[in-house]
């Protein structure tokens, strides 16, 4: 558990900023990029650990070996105008792959089944209710972390020399050599600290606590440490090195690609616990602004599943 929160909490930092010339002109990037209408998105996140394995026995080796690698991929349709969505999914942990699918068909989503290769349908009225219960989660979060507060936090962190405009490259995509402008990221141990004891001193420990519970719940986990968990005990387990990262911009200010890696280690690492890890995220758009071509299976009464199907199915699944 506590290797899967780490990712979940480091990958925030990944998305600040300051207030430098090179970092503005980013920021107008990503805001151009959020307003087209269509595209493709590719999303790829890829954490790699090194554990401290000196006296562990083979087997105590094996269970250690399903976190070294842990891969997500996920690549986005999208058509605003039109309300239509194509979202598919693949995750490897360990020697295990799991692959699932999204459609979004105007005012109905439908969410793919992992392994069984069926689909469950969530109606308009569904999705407002989804809509009005995140709203009150998201309510919840805020007051477990003031997001406003801790951002003018993180943006002081930055200095000028944090992001640079380089000079024009060649980005290779599914479209071809894309000539961009690059701008290069950069924090060291002693700034990524400080967001730390920024982090820390903003936080209601407890209510945080209570979140990551109630959310790793939400997916039937009996795991004991999930319940045991404490953000305190976790960050002072893991000290983050440093991070670099890289956005690639277009001529019509577009992003093209953007790439981070950010680097830690464990603070005690004896045998069983990390001794370093690297947490890449690396985001590729494509056919921006170009018409979509979608592939959405027809969903029939033969690959439709309600609720109370999944849920036997999941009981089954448990039970075993």
């Amino acid at each position: 558990m506590k290797k899967v929160a780490i990712i979940c909490l480091i990958v925030g930092l990944m998305a600040t900023g300051c207030q430098s010339k090179g970092l503005l002109s980013y920021q107008e990037a990503v805001e151009t990029t959020g307003s087209i209408e269509t595209g493709e998105v590719l999303i790829e996140v890829d954490v790699r650990s090194e554990f401290n394995k000196m006296g562990l026995s083979i087997e105590e080796e094996k269970d250690l070996s399903v976190y070294e690698n842990i891969k997500t991929k996920i690549r986005s349709k999208y058509d605003d105008r039109k309300n239509l969505m194509e979202t598919n999914i693949y995750y490897i942990f360990g020697a295990m792959g799991i692959d699932a699918s999204i459609f979004l068909l105007e005012n109905e989503l439908y969410l793919q089944i992992p392994i069984i290769n069926m689909y469950m349908k969530i109606s308009e009225d569904e999705l407002d209710q989804m809509e009005s219960q995140a709203r009150e989660e998201e309510a919840a979060e805020i007051q477990a972390l003031d997001f406003t507060v801790l951002m003018e936090s993180w943006l002081s962190v930055f200095r000028e020399d944090n992001v640079v405009v380089g000079q024009n490259t060649y980005v290779m995509t599914d479209e071809g050599q894309i000539k961009t402008t690059t701008y290069s990221f950069h924090l060291d141990e002693g700034q990524l600290e400080r967001l730390q004891d920024e982090l820390m001193s903003y936080l209601d420990k407890e209510a945080f606590n209570e979140m990551v519970k109630d959310y790793i719940g939400d997916f039937g986990s009996n795991d004991e440490e999930v319940f045991d968990f404490n953000v305190e005990e976790l960050l002072d387990s893991i000290k983050l090195t440093h991070l670099e990262g890289q956005a690639h911009v277009d001529y019509d200010n577009r992003l093209i690609k953007q790439s981070f890696i950010l680097y830690g280690e464990g603070n005690d690492p004896v045998p069983g616990n990390i001794e370093t890890f690297e947490i890449e995220l690396t985001m590729t758009y494509t056919n921006l602004g170009d018409e979509i071509t979608f592939n959405i299976p027809e969903f029939t009464e033969d690959n439709l599943l309600d609720q109370e199907e999944l849920n036997q199915i999941f009981n089954q699944f448990n039970n075993n």
